[in-house]
């Protein structure tokens, strides 16, 4: 488990959420982000298959915190499928919240060991 700023899992989140793949024959890229766990952040995945994406997102929200080496591995993982854009929209709304002038920030925790409540339902 992980605290994180809203302001900046949300612009994480939306940078590489566009790389996800809109094809719904191709179920392990559909929609899906996958997200590694550091002790200093959290690294985000995306791709179609033709192109990926990838941003840092630093627990403590300074952009000089060092994003791990590519051979460092992250203390959990997981693969979020967002096939109702639910995760999208909740970012779309934390963005339009703390991207104000003087809004606050949120803290919004991020805890991988969590899964679907519904194993055979991906969410």
């Amino acid at each position: 488990m992980i605290e994180l700023s809203g302001r900046t899992l949300a612009r994480a989140w939306r940078s590489v959420q566009v790389a996800s793949s809109d094809d719904e024959d191709r179920q392990a890229l559909y929609r899906a982000v996958h997200v590694e766990v550091f002790e200093t952040g959290v690294r985000l995945i995306a791709t179609d298959g033709y192109w990926l994406a990838r941003c840092w997102a630093p627990a403590d929200g300074s952009p000089w915190t060092a994003e791990p080496d590519w051979d460092e591995l992250p203390d959990n993982a997981v693969t979020m499928l967002d096939h109702d854009w639910r995760v999208r929209d909740l970012m779309k709304f934390v963005a339009s919240v703390t991207g104000r002038k003087d809004a606050p920030d949120i803290t919004m925790t991020l805890d991988p060991a969590l899964r679907a409540v519904n194993e055979a339902v991906p969410t």
